[in-house]
């Protein structure tokens, strides 16, 4: 495991870096749509049916059918572009951050395990120096090097 692959998989996989990449696509089209001019309304209106007397029935119906379309004046169009533009980019520094935090979190975790690792094979080295020790000091007792009883494991108390 590498850094570069930790960050790589961090970065592809991490949920949230993929909800704020879909805020900055659904804010990009806000932005877009925010340039178009609203959509026309279609209006209908049916009047003066299903009454009693000469209303009665559909004889006397009158039906208004309508169109409309507002039109913005005084720039507030570009405001409205200038106002989505904006919360764009602003998801898009939050996309950015989000990534650094996440950079941040996954160098301090591997460099956490890797000294961990290092840790750990310092004492294992550890390990088989005082084995090879102890070995080496079973041999020369064996051999009357050392005085009898001078290198022998330590009594526990209470073994009486």
């Amino acid at each position: 495991l590498t850094l570069d692959w930790a960050l790589d998989a961090a970065l592809n996989h991490h949920p949230s870096l993929g909800a704020t990449w879909h805020e900055i696509k659904a804010r990009q089209g806000k932005a877009k749509q925010a340039s178009l001019p609203g959509n026309p309304n279609l209006f209908g209106e049916i009047e003066e049916f299903g009454g009693s007397g000469d209303y009665s029935g559909t004889g006397s119906m009158t039906s208004k059918i309508g169109i409309s379309q507002e039109f913005q004046l005084g720039g507030k169009i570009k405001k409205r572009v200038q106002k989505a533009e904006a919360a764009t980019r602003i998801a898009d520094l939050e996309h950015h951050i989000e990534i650094i935090e996440i950079k941040s979190q996954v160098e301090k975790r591997f460099f956490e395990v890797f000294a961990l690792q290092e840790l750990l094979s310092l004492q294992e080295v550890q390990v088989e120096l005082i084995r090879t020790t102890w070995n080496c000091n079973q041999a020369s007792q064996g051999r009357g090097h050392f005085p009898s009883g001078s290198f022998q494991k330590p009594s526990r108390t209470g073994d009486g």
